[in-house]
């Protein structure tokens, strides 16, 4: 540290400054109750004239939330900075990105799957049509979730948000879901291949291949992931950085849980999944419902038809007070299809009365729901 500790803390200054001071600043940080994202800025430069910000609210992606993976570089910036600093500040911070992007895992047959891109707030949603401002679902051509995974990982390493079982669900996912199970020749699917098939890569598009990849981010972890990987390098004429790596510092360990950064029995934040094979996305705008507003109840379906209720439950599931909504719904694998969007005020459709205090709402489709905790103020 001594030698080292200087140049550290400049590195973490400017960090601090660039990646997380300037765009707190301009207003890009929204939380929720114990979650939080960012959204793309509103101002940007005119071409040929870079003199003043002009506020460019017609610009595709203005004040919509981000994406998970990137949320979650900034929530590793944020790790780091913590880890350097100390301050709890980063720690929070970095606690809200990952804790947004877990609560909205569908779980299912022992594995998670996870959208590229959920609306987080009352922004991300097209008024006019009623729907989300970007599609909802896994990329079909794109390996982003390799990349979230190694961002999961270091949230693992470092206390964050996830435990030993998220580990185990994700390497379920990989595994058991996507993977042909073939040690010699593997290949693997999309991680939503159980309800959405692939897709072939449209023509006249920068997209060359379809998803569907082994996540080295579970290297850590387990065994059969890295067999699978060391047959990534049997063709290699010489040795890559990758496999320098992966042959003398993470293969001279035996896989296992232990974190890196933080105490194995460091406490998260504690969530429940409900079993549900059907809704890809169950989410409330916002979770907390301030007196006089309103929230928008929305969800998503990638397969089946049936009946969707929507109701309010007490805070610990046991009793159901009130049925918000019920209509037919038809799934789709479509990022845009089998999508519903209403609001509510916090109030008992059934006598009028305002509600006050802690509840869940519970989207029951075809014999399985999921849940999301409300606050009514």
């Amino acid at each position: 540290m001594d030698k080292y500790g200087g140049k550290a803390r400049e590195y973490a200054s400017l960090a601090s400054k660039h990646c997380i001071e300037k765009w707190d600043s301009r207003g890009t940080w929204r939380e929720d109750g114990p979650a939080g994202t960012y959204v793309s800025f509103t101002k940007y430069l005119a071409p040929g004239d870079l003199s003043e910000w002009r506020f460019g609210s017609e610009v595709k992606g203005s004040n919509q939330s981000l994406p998970f993976n990137k949320n979650n570089d900034m929530g590793q910036v944020a790790m780091l900075l913590h880890r350097i600093t100390g301050e709890e500040f980063y720690r929070d911070r970095a606690e809200k990105i990952f804790f947004r992007m877990k609560r909205q895992f569908q779980y299912f047959d022992n594995h998670y799957v996870w959208n590229y891109w959920e609306p987080f707030g009352p922004w991300d949603i097209d008024k006019e049509k009623n729907l989300p401002r970007h599609w909802v679902g896994v990329h079909p051509y794109r390996n982003y979730q390799a990349g979230e995974v190694e961002q999961i990982r270091d949230a693992y390493h470092n206390g964050i948000v996830f435990d030993k079982s998220d580990i185990e669900h994700i390497i379920a996912t990989n595994l058991t879901v996507m993977w042909n199970g073939d040690l010699k020749s593997p290949d693997f699917e999309n991680s939503n291949i159980t309800f959405v098939p692939k897709r072939k890569v449209p023509e006249g598009t920068h997209f060359t291949m379809t998803a569907g990849t082994l996540w080295a981010g579970l290297l850590d972890f387990d065994r059969t992931v890295r067999e699978l990987y060391t047959l990534s390098f049997k063709d290699s004429e010489e040795k890559s950085r990758s496999q320098v790596i992966f042959e003398n510092v993470t293969n001279k360990n035996a896989p296992g849980f232990s974190r890196k950064y933080a105490d194995d029995s460091v406490e998260v934040p504690a969530l429940e999944f409900s079993e549900c094979p059907y809704l890809n996305m169950a989410v409330l705008m916002p979770s907390v419902l301030e007196r006089g507003g309103e929230t928008l109840v929305a969800c998503k379906a990638w397969a089946g038809t049936g009946t969707l209720e929507t109701s309010l439950y007490s805070a610990d599931g046991s009793r159901r007070i009130c049925v918000l909504d019920r209509r037919e719904l038809e799934g789709g694998g479509d990022g845009l299809a089998g999508i519903v969007i209403f609001p509510w005020d916090g109030t008992n459709p059934d006598n009028g009365k305002r509600l006050s205090g802690i509840y869940r709402v519970r989207w029951t489709f075809k014999d399985s729901f999921r849940e999301c905790p409300v606050t009514v103020r």
